[in-house]
């Protein structure tokens, strides 16, 4: 379990989008009980598009983060 977190990897981010589809899943059976919501395919994938965007710029941030010109400029 401790490679799927490892500093260089970027696995977390995966993880992260795994959890936040699950999440959003869970969500909508929950509004499937509750009176006056519905369960919506739509809402799932608007919630995908949504973590999809946010993994993308998350993973740009890292990119950037861990450039060997960045180290460079900042030091050890």
């Amino acid at each position: 379990m401790g490679s799927l977190f490892h500093r260089g990897s970027r696995n977390h981010l995966f993880v992260a989008a795994l959890v936040a589809f699950i999440v959003a899943i869970a969500n909508e059976i929950h509004q499937a009980y509750v009176p006056g919501c519905d369960a919506s395919l739509t809402d799932v994938l608007l919630d995908m598009a949504g973590i999809g965007i946010v993994i993308f710029f998350t993973s740009q941030l890292f990119r950037k983060k861990e450039s060997p010109k960045t180290r460079l400029l900042i030091g050890p």
